[in-house]
């Protein structure tokens, strides 16, 4: 025992600096984390917290997959069991019915379970990128790094959510230092354990595919020495042969303008009710996929050619490329990250077409307010609104620059960790940026790599003119607190404005207390929540995502509704775009003169949530 406590110790001592902001971290974001409830404001979250509640009705099919989410909800789904069990012991609730009746009635509970656990994940990440830094630079980067992520704006607000951006992140984090980690053990262990990580982090969200760009830049440099002798030569042409058939088999389908496929797997959609642009756009897809092998297979054809008429360049690239595909320890390591995936999504199979509608809903080209930026556009909206609002400011975004331009003066000095660190970040922003819609929270990933960017250009700046490693130390703290006090500012300020009451829960309270009961009441997505414990009857005309002037004035008159409630949440983005919704303007000016607005709840420095407007409609003409 005495032993046990002496090591705990020992830990704590080695790690204090690191637990320190750790500790910054949690209590950053656990602020404010019971934000609006019972009322669930983010539209996000009910889709991962139902999937996983639904678990407990027997159906242990998502029947959504557009994440696919499904670490997410298999952990929430056994934390809500254990809370069951708990719940039962202590007599809150009798039976499961109870327990799914609590869901519905008040799911404050189950929500703060998954927020906090969407806290751990997030404080946990920064331990890892600690571990990560240490192993590739010092213990000096690696603190700058972890708390330059603690007090990054988004990282904490997106914290307190029960979304996929922060797990995702964690689990990319721990995969990468298990590749890093083989680098240096030769280890098989390490990067099986890293293929674990990878499995769940695609089963997490999709994207995380782009982790197999590390896996062969790890396995790249780690058999980099084993070329392919000359008497492998004939292994090589069969296997080249066969993959070559293979390609051409598949391409020939599709080329064919699918006949092949027709009679199957187009009658299949065709049975499920898939819309044909559906199809076309799966159809596209693929033909992208197959369209980039067959620029591929060329390359890697002129190489191994070039490499048997002794060509040396090429055929040390040939070799090289051959002698990653030749390795057992790749096929293992995919092997392993496809069961992992499979234990975490079985249903992915299962429904495989269901799955695949998901992901086309998910891969959508519109989306109100988020759409049609294109790559350029893309780029340029994460580099100056999510890079620099949502991540600390100019002074750190100039360091992360920086920090890029030494690496690339030191390219050739780079060692392999290195390499596989920064390949992730690259290829993860020019596929988001890729898509076609745009949101700031799918930058989460790269926050971790920007804040060791950061911490590279401002350790790598000082160093130039500093030498004396004292003064070097205190200009350093000093820099550092300038830099991190705006994201830090910025990130306690939307935590104070979250504790507060929403607007929405403040319109709710004043219209149970004002409006008369069984009023009609027409209202939107992110209006208030009159549906939730009701203190007042009403009845209720809640249009959902179908905004209320998408309908005309006379529709909601045909149904004797006797209030509107309209969001800025919406009216908001119509009016930034007067020219393209000039029609839906005029409706929200026909609203205005037709009716008597009366009552306006706005939010301010000390209040959130978007502007909420009453009116009461006038029944005459």
């Amino acid at each position: 025992m005495e032993k046990r406590i002496k090591l705990i110790r020992q830990f704590l001592f080695k790690n204090k600096y690191i637990l320190i902001i750790m500790l910054i971290a949690f209590i950053l974001q656990i602020w404010g984390i019971n934000f609006g409830l019972p009322y669930i404001y983010n539209p996000d979250e009910p889709v991962f917290t139902n999937k996983a509640v639904n678990f407990f009705t027997g159906d242990f099919n998502p029947h959504w997959f557009g994440h696919p989410g499904a670490f997410l909800i298999d952990i929430l789904f056994l934390l809500y069991g254990i809370y069951f069990i708990f719940g039962l012991v202590l007599g809150h609730f009798t039976n499961l019915t109870g327990f799914l009746d609590l869901y519905k009635t008040n799911p404050t509970n189950f929500y703060l379970i998954g927020r906090f656990l969407s806290v751990i994940f997030a404080t946990l990440s920064i331990y890892i990128i600690y571990k990560i830094v240490v192993l590739i630079y010092n213990q000096k980067y690696a603190l700058m790094s972890a708390i330059i992520i603690a007090v990054a704006p988004l990282y904490v607000s997106q914290s307190k959510l029960i979304l996929t951006n922060i797990p995702q992140t964690m689990l990319i984090l721990f995969t990468l230092y298990y590749f890093i980690r083989y680098l240096e053990s030769k280890n098989n262990k390490d990067i099986y354990i890293g293929c674990i990580f990878f499995g769940v982090s695609v089963a997490t969200k999709w994207t995380s595919i782009l982790l197999l760009v590390p896996l062969l830049i790890t396995l790249f440099f780690s058999k980099k020495d084993d070329i392919i002798k000359d008497n492998n030569k004939l292994f090589i042409n069969i296997m080249i042969l066969v993959v070559t058939i293979l390609i051409i088999l598949c391409l020939s389908i599709f080329i064919t303008k699918n006949e092949l496929l027709n009679p199957f797997i187009l009658k299949y959609f065709t049975a499920q009710n898939y819309r044909n642009r559906e199809i076309s756009r799966l159809n596209s897809i693929l033909k992208s996929a197959l369209f980039l092998n067959m620029i591929l297979l060329p390359i890697l054809l002129i190489c191994f050619l070039l490499a048997n008429l002794d060509w040396n360049i090429f055929k040390g690239i040939s070799n090289s490329i051959f002698s990653i595909l030749c390795n057992r320890t790749l096929w293992i390591g995919l092997f392993i990250m496809l069961i992992s995936f499979f234990v975490m999504a079985p249903f992915v199979f299962f429904d495989f077409f269901e799955a695949m509608k998901s992901v086309l809903v998910e891969t959508r080209t519109g989306h109100f307010g988020a759409s049609g930026l294109g790559f350029a556009g893309n780029i340029l909206f994460y580099i100056k609104e999510t890079f620099n609002k949502d991540f600390g400011g100019i002074g750190l975004e100039v360091f992360s620059v920086i920090g890029i331009l030494f690496l690339l003066r030191d390219w050739k000095k780079l060692d392999a960790s290195h390499w596989v660190l920064f390949s992730f970040p690259f290829v993860y922003l020019f596929a988001i940026a890729r898509l076609t819609l745009h949101w700031s929270r799918w930058a989460i990933p790269l926050f971790p790599f920007l804040a060791i960017l950061t911490a590279i250009g401002l350790g790598k700046s000082l160093d130039l003119f500093i030498i004396n490693p004292r003064y070097n130390r205190l200009v350093l703290i000093f820099v550092l607190m300038i830099l991190l006090f705006v994201p830090f500012r910025r990130s306690v300020s939307k935590n104070w404005i979250l504790s507060q009451k929403d607007t929405r829960t403040v319109a709710k309270e004043w219209i149970e207390s004002n409006l008369p009961e069984n009023s009609v009441i027409a209202y939107e997505k992110y209006s208030p929540h009159l549906h939730v414990q009701p203190k007042r009857r009403f009845r209720l005309l809640n249009m959902g995502w179908t905004r209320i002037v998408l309908m005309p004035l006379d529709y909601y008159i045909d149904n004797n509704v006797d209030y509107i409630i309209i969001t800025s949440a919406f009216k908001d983005q119509y009016y930034d775009q007067p020219k393209k919704f000039k029609k839906l303007i005029d409706r929200y000016e026909l609203l205005e003169s037709r009716s008597e607005k009366i009552r306006t709840f706005t939010p301010s420095e000390n209040q959130p949530g978007p502007i909420i407007t009453i009116y009461k409609i006038s029944k005459d003409p």
